[in-house]
């Protein structure tokens, strides 16, 4: 099989259903030929992280019941797992990604995605052999990321958004540039970011005792807060008047 240079692009559901309502045919396959290949290619990987799933779990539980300090086996289980899900769950998104575009395309496109690198009916049938245990052994990583979502929802996104892949050097769409987006955050900066913007979503301007006009937040509309945290009053009127407890 010819090796294609191939960049994987992670991005939100929302975009990847704005990009498919104005794809054009040949858009949607090259992005379709992209993830098959990665899916091909990303075959041993799912085993191996099918197994290190397994293992990093019965080893870490072995280790909390006979070692007399159970952090250790924790810190494998939870790290092994965790590493282990993150790649294991990229065949899993690889899948959902072409069966989406496998559905867009017409039937003469459809028909060359399907010839296209030749995948024996052995190998289709392994691989929903494998994905299988990986869709139920992965449902405790897909909650954390919804939990860390809620702090850090650009940084999800680009662990465990639509992957698509593309050729390097070459963008369509703009889902090149999408995915660079969501790569720059990283989960501290994207958790502080969040927690900023939730804090500042109402803004409120006042007179304070020495005749100053003070800027507060407010995460919901009712309790202001100045810059520093410092708590500022209550509002009942959306800010428009502000008042100490």
């Amino acid at each position: 099989m010819e090796k294609l240079d191939l960049t994987d692009v992670s991005i939100h559901e929302k975009d990847w259903k704005a990009f498919k309502k104005s794809a054009t045919q040949e858009e949607l396959l090259i992005l379709g030929l992209g993830v098959k290949y990665k899916k091909i290619k990303s075959r041993p990987f799912a085993v191996i992280s099918l197994l290190g799933i397994i293992l990093s779990v019965a080893v870490g539980l072995l280790l909390m019941q006979y070692l007399e300090d159970m952090s250790a086996g924790l810190i494998v289980l939870l790290v092994g797992y965790v590493l282990f899900s993150f790649i294991a769950t990229k065949v899993i998104r690889y899948s959902d990604s072409f069966s989406q575009i496998n559905r867009k395309l017409e039937s003469e496109n459809r028909k060359a995605l399907k010839n296209a690198f030749n995948v024996s009916s052995a190998a289709a049938v392994f691989d929903a052999l494998v994905q299988l245990p990986i869709m139920f052994l992965t449902i405790p990583y897909q909650a954390l990321m919804m939990g860390i979502g809620m702090f850090a929802p650009n940084f999800v996104i680009s662990k465990n958004g639509v992957l698509i892949a593309i050729p390097k050097g070459y963008d369509i769409g703009n889902l090149g540039a999408i995915g660079e987006y969501y790569a720059s955050f990283s989960l501290i900066g994207d958790f502080e970011k969040t927690s900023y913007e939730n804090s500042h979503k109402y803004t409120a301007t006042f007179t304070n005792d020495a005749g100053c006009e003070q800027t507060v937040h407010s995460p919901d509309g009712k309790n202001y807060y100045y810059e520093n945290g410092a708590y500022a009053g209550h509002s009942d009127d959306n800010g428009k008047t502000i008042s100490k407890d």
